[in-house]
This record gives structure tokens, C-alpha cells and sequence, in this order.
């Protein structure tokens, strides 16, 4: 039987914690099954479950998911500790050995769009999807073929020396458009589309976003859009062609009023000029 003297609850924790800094091998942090502890320091199951709950409580290490948890690599001055969002979402998909990229608010930011400091993570991968909590932070993650995942920015953590992965600028653009439904920004994204263009590189970087990553909807507003404004998608009409798609498709979700583009299949309910009232050129070399 377990005792639960002070002593034999710190030698648990000094054990552990001394563990978790072999295993860390001087990273910043460190992944630990219920399981792992057990064979390593020679506890019984319900022994490690009462240990991990008590840290879990003291705000000294973080839980994952059940049985999985984070503990840092050495246990900095005051005991408590909580990795940052992006240290905990990068150890969870190395774990998940998943492919992933940061999307919607927190790239919106990164790349200048919002100001808005993002309250929960949205997270393209191939693994996971739906709401989750990791180290007292929210994610949302969508579930994606490994071959929508691409057109990324990486951003280091240089301190951690680990990588972050967001959607690059062309791509967050494109997934202000994808996604929405979901982030709520048409018909705003239409701002950050016409801003960056006549930059012909913009131009290829959306098409070959719609191609790659997109769906009908996304695609005939986008290819709608830009030929209103002067440009020569012809490219991309000839695969929204090929998609022989007859359906009618809202440029702004919202009211079905308005006259048919019967090209793009697209039901014109918002005025293109209004969009364009608000579009601010930035120099070329702030749009990469």
C-alpha cells in the first residue's frame, strides 16, 4: 500500500521530475505516458494516476489528452509551469505524427490582416477534428486530406528551437474564403484579395490555391471576383469547367437576391464597388 507521508510524495516528484529531464535530453520539455512512469519508476498504475493528478492540480505539469502528459524539462524556480500554446500544439501532433498548419485568426494576425489576439487555435491537419483542450489552451482542429495541407510560413521558436507552421500570406487569404462559414470574413477577405494584387505572383498563388485546396464554391467566388476586377483567370475557369458543377452559389453568404453570373453559376447579392471602397495597396515587398 502506497503511504502518503510527505517524504514518500516528494521522492515520488523528485523521481519523476528527474526522469522527466533524462528523457527532455535538455529540451525545454518532454512527453510522458501513465505507462512510461510506471515501468521507470517501478509504481503501481493507481500509484502513477494519483501522482500525475496531484502535479496536474499543483499546476506543475500539463495533461494532453488522457494518460498523456507534458512535464518540463527542468522544473523552473516556484514549481508551477505551462508550456506556450505552440510548444504544447507542436509536442501533441509530433505525438500524433501528424502533418498540421496554424490557420484563421492567429495567421490572420501573423500576417498583418487582424489585430484580434486569437482566443482559440484553429489547426488544419490529417489526423484529428473538433474542439480540444491542450495545456489549458483551445484548439480547433479541422480534419484534412494530407493533400490540402501546404503553402506554409515557418516561424521558429527560436528559444525552443521548434517550428511553427501557418498558412502562408497567399494561403490565409484563400482560407479567409475557404473557411467562411467558419471565421466569418466575406465579405472582408475580398479586401485582403484585391490589396495584394496587381502583384502577379498574388495572382498565381490564389489560382493555384483553388486548384490545389479549394472546393466549387471557393473556387467560382474567387475566379467571380477577380475577373470582375480586370483580371485573366482563364486558368481557372477552365477547371471550374471541369468540374461541370450547375449549382448557384451566393458570392456573400447571405440573401438569395440578386442577378445570376451564369459564367461563375454566381448569385450577385453584394456589390463588388463596396469591397473595393476599402482596399489599401500595400508596397510589394510587404505582401509576401
Amino acid at each position: 500500500m502506497e503511504k502518503i507521508g510527505s517524504i514518500n510524495r516528494n521522492d515520488q516528484d523528485y523521481r519523476l521530475f528527474a526522469l522527466a529531464e533524462r528523457m527532455a535530453q535538455n529540451k525545454s520539455s518532454v512527453l510522458m505516458t501513465q505507462e512510461e512512469v510506471t515501468k521507470n519508476l517501478n509504481l503501481q498504475p493507481q500509484q502513477v494516476f494519483r501522482l500525475f493528478s496531484r502535479l496536474l492540480a499543483q499546476g506543475r505539469i500539463q495533461q494532453l489528452q488522457r494518460g498523456l502528459y507534458m512535464l518540463p524539462g527542468r522544473l523552473p524556480p516556484g514549481k508551477q509551469w505551462k508550456p506556450s500554446a505552440y510548444e504544447a500544439l507542436i509536442a501533441y501532433m509530433k505525438y500524433l505524427k501528424s502533418y498540421w498548419q496554424i490557420t484563421g485568426l492567429a495567421a490572420f494576425a501573423l500576417h498583418g490582416f487582424s489585430t484580434q489576439v486569437p482566443q482559440k487555435i484553429f489547426v488544419y491537419n490529417d489526423t484529428i477534428s473538433g474542439e480540444k483542450e491542450l495545456a489549458e489552451n483551445q484548439f480547433y482542429f479541422i480534419k484534412v486530406y494530407k493533400s490540402r495541407l501546404g503553402n506554409v510560413k515557418k516561424v521558429n521558436l527560436l528559444e525552443k528551437n521548434q517550428c511553427i507552421f501557418f498558412s502562408s500570406y497567399y494561403r490565409t487569404i484563400f482560407d479567409a474564403i475557404l473557411e467562411c462559414s467558419r471565421f466569418g470574413t466575406l465579405p472582408e477577405a475580398f479586401t485582403w484579395l484585391a490589396s495584394i494584387l496587381p502583384n502577379k505572383k498574388a495572382l498565381e498563388e490564389i489560382i493555384y490555391c483553388c486548384t490545389h485546396y479549394g472546393n466549387i464554391t471557393t473556387t467560382a467566388r474567387i475566379g467571380y471576383f477577380l475577373e470582375k476586377i480586370g483580371y485573366n483567370v482563364a486558368p481557372l475557369y477552365k477547371y471550374f469547367q471541369s468540374t461541370n458543377s450547375k449549382a448557384q452559389i451566393l458570392f456573400i453568404p447571405g440573401q438569395k437576391i440578386g442577378q445570376i453570373n451564369k459564367k461563375w453559376n454566381i448569385i450577385e447579392n453584394f456589390p463588388i464597388s463596396k469591397i473595393l471602397e476599402n482596399v489599401e495597396v500595400p508596397d510589394e515587398d510587404e505582401s509576401q
